[in-house]
């Protein structure tokens, strides 16, 4: 099942449709018909990065190959875990002690641009993985 949102008519963003993908657990945000906003929860079974899968994998493991991959350290605050310069915020994953989180809560959202209102991220300590 899939559904179609578009936003409040007060948003100054442009045309935004908003894609649900109930079954794959996949949100896709579009601006003026350019992809802005990938979110996905633990149903996302299939979505991967660089063959690796995001939801099924060991955490460390797989923030370790983003941090390498993408040559940067990401930050972390409580459960939330941060690529400041690639705008990828994975939640429940990793904490700072590099604890699990709860798999069952875990999302992962890339976007274009950081966040709209988002969080103050000079709040978030460094993880230094590489």
């Amino acid at each position: 099942m899939e559904a179609l949102e578009a936003t409040n008519a007060n948003d100054q963003r442009g045309v935004v449709l908003m894609q649900h993908r109930m079954t794959t657990g996949l949100t896709l945000e579009y601006e003026d018909e350019q992809l802005t906003e990938i979110f996905a929860d633990n149903r996302a079974g299939k979505l991967h990065f660089k063959q690796m899968p995001i939801f099924s994998s060991s955490p460390l493991n797989l923030v370790k190959k983003i941090a390498k991959d993408l040559n940067e350290n990401p930050i972390v605050r409580d459960d939330e875990l941060v690529f400041p310069k690639n705008n990828i915020y994975l939640f429940s994953f990793l904490r700072k002690d590099l604890t699990e989180g709860n798999p069952q809560n875990r999302t992962m959202m890339w976007r274009i641009k950081p966040r709209i209102l988002g969080t103050d991220l000079s709040n978030y300590t460094v993880l230094e993985i590489i």
